[in-house]
This record gives C-alpha cells, structure tokens and sequence, in this order.
C-alpha cells in the first residue's frame, strides 16, 4: 500500500446541543435542538494560525461544515441532516485517498463520521474504533438520564440505539462491538456502566491507558483484527487541568504527554483513515467572550494533540487502497 500524499481536514463550524425527553410523555422524542455557528475569535483560527495541520508535510485541504436549517428535509431530524453532511464529506476523503482529520464540534458528529468510512470502505468491511473520552457516550435513548444526544454517539455507532440516525448517514451495518476499544471513561452515569454488561466492547481505565506496554499490546492486536480503524479523541480525556474551557472537563485523568504517546501509537499501525479531535471548539457555549489564560491553555493542548496525530501519518501507508 501507498503512504498518504494529502490530507482533508474537516472543520465543523457549529455548535449543537440536543436533547430527547426523560419522562414517560416526552422520553425519546426531541425536546430540544439548537445549533449555532461560532463568532470569531475562533479555536480553529488559531489551528490554522499555528500551521500545525503542516505537520502532515501533505498538502492540506480544508472542508467547512456549516449548519443550514433550509436544506434539511421536512420531517428529518436536523442533527441527524448535520452529520448526514459530515458523512459525505468523510466518504469524498476516503475515496479519493485522502487522510481525513475532523476537528471541530462535538462526539455528536461521530455517527457521521463512522458513516462516512463504512460508505467508503464495505458492508463487510471489519472496522474498528477506538474512543478516547473521559466519558462513555455509550447512552440510550431508553436509559439516559439526562437525554442529552452529546451522551449517545458511541452507542449509535455500534448499533445500540438510533437505527433512523445510522440509515441517515450510511451507517449500515453499524460499527462491531467486538472491534471496539473504549478509554478512559472514568465518568460513567450509572446507566451506561449497566449497558456495559450487555456489551462487548473492551473499556480500559485509566491506570491501564497509562500503562506504554499495555496500550501497545492492546491497538496492535486490534488493528490486526480489522480493515481500517476509526480513531476518536474528545479533548475532555486528559485532565482537567489542560483543558480547563472544555464544556465537560474531568479531573484526575491522562497527563497530555501520555496522550500524545498513545495517540502515535495508534498512528504507528497504518490501519488510520480517520481521526475526529472533538471538543477543541472551547469557546462553543461563551459566544465573544474575551481570551484569558484558560482558552490558551486549552488551545495549547489543542495544538499539541493536532500535532501527534498528523507528525507522521504521511509516511503510513493509506488502508483504502
């Protein structure tokens, strides 16, 4: 197989919150969905501004994805008409060999983005995943207790729940649990962890995520085991303390250094088309609000985990050809 010679970086240029009812009148129905573009000054501003998607040393593409409620579909769900255009971006990457790095938004895009790779690949296609959180987002709708849809897309993207959200964005079949490798999650709601038992995926904690041998052990037999993985990262995986403007940040987690060691080690296996870095957008719910040493840190931290996923992905081969 070739080595990549470009990439696509899809920036997602909204912010969602979106939320299904928790009583019996209202559970599983949309309660909420609101969508907003991002005033600048904007986090993925400063990615370009840094030059770090260079690190790939391919030429660069750049993909905005925009929200606009006038093209989705009456009837259709307008979260689920997003990632529907996510999805075909990631397909038009993939199939024109290109590595695909989404940044941007939230783990709601997930399903898009692991529609895409199904879409490129096959439906007999073993893809595997592996989700780099602080929190499990493996949710349903007949169990969550808060509804939040931001809590569900792994779920979805294993075939747990959702089934019109997968059709929507190519999502067929679904991702298999059995090629699922889920860390740190040491923010579990009571429910998820329940779900879990019924699961087949693997979950490592923290001090198993810590562990080099460990974690090498653990992706290198997995990529053995698949076609293509989909690398997922949302920022909240390390500690609070480096992404201090997260939405959702976590305490007593990964250091960044620890991050960035695991994330090449991912890249090592040459089995990447994808990597989705979400929740690096840290001014998504402060429209305007001015810089401070917070949102620098945080970008910071952005910067850092850009950099390990693209430093040598040039010189990996593609696994779409």
């Amino acid at each position: 197989m070739d080595p990549l010679n470009s990439l696509k970086v899809i920036e997602i240029m909204h912010a969602s919150k979106v939320y299904l009812g928790t009583d019996e009148k209202t559970r599983g129905l949309e309660v909420l969905c609101k969508m907003h573009s991002i005033d600048r000054p904007r986090e993925l501003d400063d990615y370009h501004l840094s030059g770090v998607y260079n690190k790939a040393g391919v030429p660069v593409q750049i993909d905005e994805i925009g929200f606009n409620a006038e093209t989705v579909p009456i009837g259709n769900k307008a979260y689920q008409a997003y990632t529907k255009q996510i999805s075909d971006s990631v397909y038009e990457g993939i199939t024109k060999d290109k590595g695909v790095f989404v940044t941007g938004g939230t783990c709601l895009h997930a399903p898009g983005v692991a529609g895409g790779i199904r879409r490129a690949f096959s439906e007999t296609a073993k893809l595997g995943v592996i989700w780099l959180d602080a929190h499990g987002d493996i949710n349903i709708p007949e169990t969550s207790p808060s509804g939040m849809v931001g809590g569900m897309p792994f779920a979805v993207m294993l075939g747990y729940c959702m089934q019109d959200w997968c059709n929507i964005c190519g999502l067929n079949p679904p991702f298999d649990d059995r090629f699922a490798l889920l860390c740190d999650a040491r923010s579990f709601d009571k429910e998820e962890a329940d779900n879990l038992r019924n699961m087949s995926l693997k979950v490592l904690n923290t001090d198993e995520f810590l562990d080099e041998f460990n974690w090498a052990k653990k992706v290198n037999a997995l990529a053995k085991e698949v076609d293509a993985l989909y690398l997922h990262i949302d920022a909240d995986i390390v500690d609070s303390k480096y992404v201090p403007d997260h939405n959702t940040p976590e305490p007593n987690g990964p250091d960044i250094w620890s991050l960035l060691r695991n994330i090449r080690i991912v890249m090592e296996t040459g089995k990447v088309p994808v990597v989705t870095l979400a929740s690096i957008y840290f001014d998504a719910d402060s429209l305007g609000k001015e810089r401070s040493i917070g949102p620098e840190t945080s970008i910071l931290t952005g910067i850092r985990m850009i950099a390990a996923i693209l430093e040598n992905w040039k010189n990996k081969p593609n696994p779409h050809r």
